[in-house]
This record gives C-alpha cells, structure tokens and sequence, in this order.
C-alpha cells in the first residue's frame, strides 16, 4: 500500500515538473525571439517620435505630455533603459521586448481560471503570434496595454473569487498604468464597464425583492435604455437616421441623432441605476460586480469630460482658451466632485486608498515627476478629446474590412479559426449544460465567468475598432489578444479530450505521422484535381495519364506511388482506430490539424519579424523605414570621423525625411533643419544634405 502511494507520489510530482520545465521551455522562447536581433529593423516613423523624446528626456530635457504621441509611460519607461543602457535602437525596444516576455509570463497565473492545459496553450500562442511578435520588437505602447489587461483581467478574477480589498487596489493602479500608456484604455474600460453591468443586472434579476413592482420597474428602464442602444447601433451602422431627417431638419446629421439616443439610453440607465441603489443599497455589497463596477466608473469619470463638453455644451474640448478653459474646468470639477462623492458613499475607506493610488500614478507621470503641470490638462481633457476628433481624419484610410479579411487572415489565422471553435464550444456547451452553467455565467455572483466575458470581450472589440475611424495594423493587437485566449481555451479543452493513457505514446506518435502523411498526399492530389475540374490547361499542371513522354509518365509514375501510399496509410490508420477507438481518433485529428497550423503561424511570424520587416510589402509593416537609413546613416558617420574627427560635420535635412532622421542625427551637433523651404544660407558650408 505504501509502495503504491510512492508511486503516486512520485508520477503527480513528475507530472508538475514536466509542466514547469514546458512553461520554461516556452519563455526562454518567448525571450529569444523578443530579443533576438532587436536593432536590425530600422526606427520607424512613428517610433522615432516615442525614441526622440524619450531620449530628451533622458538628458535632463524635460518631456511635456501630448495625446498625439499618446500616454507618458513609455517615454519614461524608454528613458530609464537609456539611463541603464545607452542610448541605440536596441535599447529604445528593451522596454517592450520585456512586457512582451511578461505577457507570457503572467499567463501562468491564469492557470486556476482556464484550467494548466489552456495557459500553457495561451503562452505558447502568444510567443509565436505575429502580431504579437512583431509589436514586442516595436517602440510602441501595445505591447505595454497587453501587460496591463492581463493584470486587470486576472485582478477582477481573484477579486470575484476571494472578495480581498488588494485586489481592487491592484485594479486602481493597473487602470491608472493603463491610462498612462494609450488611450486605448478608455475603450477598454467601456468592455469591462459593459459586461460588468450585465453582471449587475444578472445578479439583481436573479434575486427576489422585497417590492416587486420596483423590480419590474427596473426592468422596464433596461428594456428601455436597451432598446434606444439598438437604435444608436443601427444608426451608426445603417445611417437609419435619414428618415428622421427627413420628418425633423433640426435634426440634420446622424451624429445628432445618435447623441440624442445615446443620452436617452444614459438617461434610462440612470433611473433603473437610482431605483437599485435606493432599493437595495444593502444588498449591492454582496455583489462582487457592484464594487469593481463602481471602481472602474468612479476613477474614469473625470477623464470623461470631454464628452459632455462636446455633447451637452456643443463646445471644443481642445479649445484653450481662458473662456474654454473656463467651461471645461467647470465641467472637470463637477465630474471629480461626483465621483469622490459617491466614492465616499460607496465604501470610504477603499475608496481613498484606490483613489489615491490612481491619482499618485496618474499625476506622477502625466507630469512627468511634477515638472510639467500643464500634463494634467492635456491628460484629463486632450487624451480622450484629441481622439475622439481624430476618428473623423480616419488615418490610414483602411476599409472596414480591414482588420476581418486583411490583418487576421494573413498573420492570425489560427487564433482567428480557434476563437471561431471556442465560440461553437460555448454554444454548444451552453446548451446542454442547462443544469449547471456556472462555467458560463458564474454561479451565483461568486465566481467570474471568464469564458463569458472573453467571447464578450473579442466581439466588443471587433465593433468598436471596425466602426472606429483610424485602423492601423498595430491596434490588431487588440483583437488577437481576445482571439488568442478564447483559442486556448477551446485547444486547451480538446488536448483534455484525449485518453492520453490508452493512447500511449507511441500509438499517438505514428497516428500522428500517418495522418500528416495523409494529408500530404491528399493535398498533392488536391493539386491535380482541381486543373481538371476548373478546366485549366493540364499541360501546365502534374496531371498524370496525359501521353507516353518522359515528363508525363512521371507524372502518372508519381501518382500511382501516392495512391499507393495513401492507400497503405488509410489501411493503417483505420488499424489504429479500431485500437484507440473513433473519439479519440477525432480528438487527436483535430490536434494535428492545431500543431499543423502553428507551424504555419511559426513560418508567417519568421518571415514577418526576421526577414521582411522592412519591405513595404508586408501588411503588418506602417509607416517604416526603408533598410536604406541605416546605409545612409552609416556613411555619415564615417565620412563624419574622417573629416571632422568626430560627429561634427554639418548636415541638412529637409520635412519629409525628419522622421525618422531627427533620431539618428541627435549626436549631430550641427545638424540643419531646412523643412520645406531651402535656402542659399541652409546649404552654405554644408557638406551632406
């Protein structure tokens, strides 16, 4: 008996290190392939802005925060690995190469929420990502937004589970991070915000009232606010705007009509909101959706202010002037006195602490350690206010296809197909699961459904960056995420399918090669059926039974041989089959066909990151350099060294190559910037232009 319990003993611990040495395995993969090579891609356009400035910074310069170039975090962050390492390319994406490595890394800690199998699936599928990939080697702040989700989304979790104080503290900084990162975390906080509500909503339909006329009530006003939301989605997506135009010309432009509809449907969740808390105030603090709801609400309403000031007061946020300055403080003011009123109301004591950690954060580096103080107002009003009138310039103009049949298709198809089987799965589970849904939907109020809320999370994800105006290849780092999770979830279910045991190893093995063989050869056939098919010319194609000549009878000679193979394969594999059985012969087809695509995702993130990141041909690839900066700017310096004895030699520069030219003449010290307009006196006495 106590042998049989060593053995145990000893197969569980095995079983655990296996698990850790795969989890080191793929982060030593993660960090060679975030690492590797990090200087060869030339600075972009776009990154020579975040490096410049940073680098400014660094030397004592100062930085003063603007939405354009987005949140203050990344200059701080760049310039804290210059003042380590140096200043150089390869050090401007150190920062991001490491959250890119900690993105992984973090997914260890989900293994309690998707279950040991479908982390490990999740850190390997974001290494080898494309998208993922290639914007941890890039000096833009995605790669920092993903660390920050990953926290928040795993804070909330533990947060549901064991109702611990810390971990609203832990959401507090996390947003305040967030925010001083990209203003994509506004969007972010509008999902949450979401599907937090339908949680709200879900645990108060649940319970019974005291009064139930004020239930249905409450109802009414959901159903109500609902309905004007479906009209605000239908118009933005349909224009069906114009046939109230035509009744109402006051009412001149869809932008009105979604407004008015939208503040009717705020209008209505407000009253439904006001019938709750007078309700059943008490009750609200048993809800674990209540407490982060109002967090996430109360610390982002005074960043909100440029909403109504530009809805309610038909005014320009941006405007700077003393009389909008006025009109905007007045409306800043009023936001921050609702949320530290109705924070104090909602639990004092957390409220401070959030608050304060929120603010310490925000302040610290929208001010850039308190020396710049007008960061505050380009922070609280310009980073939202500047975005929303830059979705009108719709920059970039892509399609609106083009995140759906560009972007993913190209570089993320395999978190594209997994998200569309982990959706099935969800269905199909949600189903016939009706006893006991609580993996779906929570049990009780107690648990966090994160299947629920990731499917809820990739959807809002897709309207809102379709709908938005400016699409750019590196926001596809928001879908993929999503995409990436629900896929392992849904492979992670399928590697848990398997009877690993009866299988065996070697069993798994040669099904698995007999199976690629079979593909193989179908796929060759694939290749000479449709020519015969569509009706091509054959004599272009390997059709065999076409004549007598060398080149044709190989070709009949190498089909005879394939079939032949494929013959001798399928005998072999319905041997196995009758052996392991037609489940798990299913199970283990479909991994295959998962272990195929990643091969594939492997050679897409190879040839995007290491081979053509610098040709204009490949889509993931915006606003870049070509591979000749780096040639130019190596000629330079050496005709600098010879005649100047250092990098003293004088060169002009004109708009159009400023960026990224800016960052690689900052040593320059008589460098000239002659922008649009040449002159005789820009040019006199200057060697290199």
């Amino acid at each position: 008996m106590n042998s049989e319990a060593s053995i145990t003993k000893n197969y569980i611990s095995i079983k655990l290190d296996y698990e850790k040495i795969i989890w080191v395995a793929i982060l030593l993969f993660a960090a060679v392939s975030r690492f590797y090579d990090l200087g060869a891609r030339v600075i972009s356009h776009d990154e020579s802005l975040h490096t410049y400035y940073s680098w400014e910074l660094s030397q004592g310069r100062g930085f003063e925060h603007s939405p354009l170039m987005h949140g203050p975090f990344q200059f701080h962050i760049v310039a804290f690995s210059y003042f380590l390492f140096g200043d150089s390319d390869v050090t401007s994406r150190i920062p991001s190469a490491i959250f890119g490595l900690a993105a992984v890394g973090i997914l260890w800690y989900f293994r309690d929420y998707l279950g040991k199998v479908s982390a490990l699936v999740a850190a390997g599928l974001i290494t080898i990502s494309p998208i993922m990939l290639y914007y941890s080697r890039y000096v833009r702040n995605e790669a920092l937004v993903v660390v920050w989700v990953l926290i928040m989304l795993l804070a909330v979790a533990k947060y549901f589970r064991n109702r611990q104080s810390k971990w609203l503290y832990v959401i507090a900084g996390v947003m305040a991070f967030n925010h001083a990162t990209k203003e994509v975390a506004f969007l972010y906080d509008a999902i949450w915000m979401l599907f937090l509500g339908l949680l709200f909503v879900r645990d108060n339909i649940r319970d019974k009232w005291e009064n139930e006329i004020l239930k249905r009530v409450f109802l009414a006003f959901l159903i109500g606010a609902l309905f004007f939301g479906l009209l605000v989605l239908m118009s933005l997506a349909y224009d069906i705007a114009g046939s109230v135009i035509a009744i109402n010309a006051s009412l001149a432009n869809v932008t009105g009509i979604v407004s008015i509809f939208g503040m009717i449907s705020l209008g209505l969740v407000a009253l439904a909101a006001v019938v709750v808390f007078v309700t059943r105030w008490r009750i609200l603090y048993t809800y674990p959706s209540f407490h982060v709801l109002v967090l996430i609400g109360l610390l982002v309403l005074p960043q909100l202010v440029a909403l109504p000031v530009r809805i309610l007061l038909g005014s320009d946020p941006l405007d700077y002037s003393s009389a909008g300055m006025w009109r905007t403080g007045s409306v800043f003011v009023v936001l921050v006195l609702i949320s530290f009123v109705f924070g104090m109301a909602w639990d004092r004591k957390k409220w401070i602490v959030c608050a304060g950690i929120f603010y310490s954060i925000y302040i610290l580096f929208f001010t850039t350690v308190f020396s710049n103080g007008s960061g505050l107002t380009s922070g609280f009003v310009g980073s939202l206010g500047y975005w929303m009138e830059q979705q009108s310039v719709e920059r970039g103009s892509q399609p609106w296809y083009y995140y759906l049949l560009v972007l993913i298709p190209m570089y993320e198809y395999l978190p594209a197909i997994g998200t569309m089987v982990g959706g099935w799965l969800f269905t199909i589970g949600w189903k016939r699961d009706k006893a006991d849904r609580r993996r779906y939907f929570g049990n009780n109020s107690f648990d966090f459904p994160i299947v629920s809320f990731l499917i809820f999370w990739c959807l809002s994800a897709f309207v809102i960056y379709i709908y938005a105006g400016e699409k750019m290849p590196w926001l596809t780092v928001h879908l993929t995420l999503p995409m990436i999770l629900i896929s392992s979830w849904a492979f992670g279910s399928w590697i848990r399918r398997v009877d690993w045991i009866r299988l065996g190893a070697s069993k798994g093995l040669v099904l698995s090669v007999i199976l690629l063989v079979v593909g193989l050869v179908l796929f060759d056939f694939l290749k000479i059926l449709v020519p015969i098919i569509v009706g091509w010319n054959l004599s272009d194609y390997s059709v065999p039974f076409q004549g007598t000549t060398l080149p044709q009878l190989e070709d009949t000679m190498a089909f005879l041989s394939s079939l032949v193979v494929l013959i001798l394969a399928i005998v072999a594999v319905m041997h196995l089959m009758k052996q392991i059985g037609l489940h798990q012969f299913w199970h283990i087809t479909k991994m295959l066909g998962v272990v195929v695509l990643c091969v594939l995702t492997v050679r897409t993130s190879i040839i995007a990151n290491y081979i053509k990141f610098d040709e204009q041909t490949e889509f993931i690839n915006y606003a870049s350099g070509a591979p000749g900066i780096k040639i130019v700017m190596e000629q330079v310096e050496e005709i600098s060294r010879v005649s100047t004895d250092g990098l003293g030699i004088k060169i002009a520069y004109d708009d159009d190559v400023s960026w990224p030219f800016t960052w690689y003449l900052r040593d320059y010290n008589n460098q000239v910037f002659y922008g649009g307009e040449p002159s005789r006196q820009v040019f006199q006495d200057t060697p290199l232009v």
